[in-house]
């Protein structure tokens, strides 16, 4: 089981512009029942926590777990206000192919009496981003590639939770969140390529910031 540090400088401006349309291009899941257990059932402070496979990434979330213990995804459970904290999310690679970077986001939706309000979106990562710098350098990671079949953990750590909570707090999110959603927002491979909204890329070295389709690269015979 491999454990990845979260990245000191994630260049956010630059990932965002290149999850821009995975971000558009983004509708909200089809509305599904969700079971119950335990003293959760029908209950108002019930929370879930969701996974969203938009575009089918090449992973898959095999255990989720905080301080409450095992969280099943989908399935709404009782708990307080600090269920989020030790969060801690094992990925399995089935790309077939090493990773050495996964970006996942947490997703924090309004509740219906803020719908107004934008929501927010905490990343958890393993490894270095591979998006380079404005300059066009990349940066260099030491994380260990997680190979097929392989497993990593995305954990929540606690200066971060506790970054996050005051942060909920700044935007006038309620003490107690009912819903997170999870998907995933970028892969890195040992190649190079990176895969984003169901489409795999390679940088344009020539020209920083830019990508070029897998399938056109591949194309091109570069």
């Amino acid at each position: 089981m491999k454990n990845g540090p979260r990245p000191l400088g994630k260049r956010r401006e630059l990932l965002s512009a290149i999850t821009l349309g995975a971000v558009l291009l983004l509708a909200p899941s089809p509305s599904r029942d969700l079971h119950s257990y335990g003293q959760g059932v029908g209950r108002q402070d019930d929370v879930v926590l969701e996974n969203r496979r938009d575009f089918n990434p090449p992973v898959e979330i095999t255990s989720v777990k905080s301080q409450v213990g095992p969280i099943s995804p989908g399935v709404r459970f009782a708990a307080g206000d600090d269920w989020l904290k030790g969060l801690t999310i094992t990925v399995r690679n089935d790309s077939g192919e090493p990773i050495t970077h996964i970006s996942l986001n947490l997703s924090f939706p309004r509740p219906p009496e803020q719908k107004h309000e934008p929501g927010f979106s905490e990343p958890l990562e393993y490894g270095v981003s591979p998006v380079p710098f404005p300059d066009g350098t990349f940066p260099n990671t030491s994380s260990e590639p997680i190979m097929p079949g392989e497993s990593a953990e995305l954990l929540l750590k606690d200066a971060d939770y506790d970054g996050l909570r005051a942060t909920l707090r700044e935007l006038n999110f309620p003490p107690r969140i009912k819903k997170v959603k999870m998907h995933f927002v970028l892969l890195g491979f040992g190649d190079g390529t990176i895969w984003s909204a169901g489409k795999r890329y390679a940088f344009d070295r020539s020209r920083p910031g830019e990508l070029i389709p897998l399938q056109k690269k591949n194309n091109s015979g570069s």
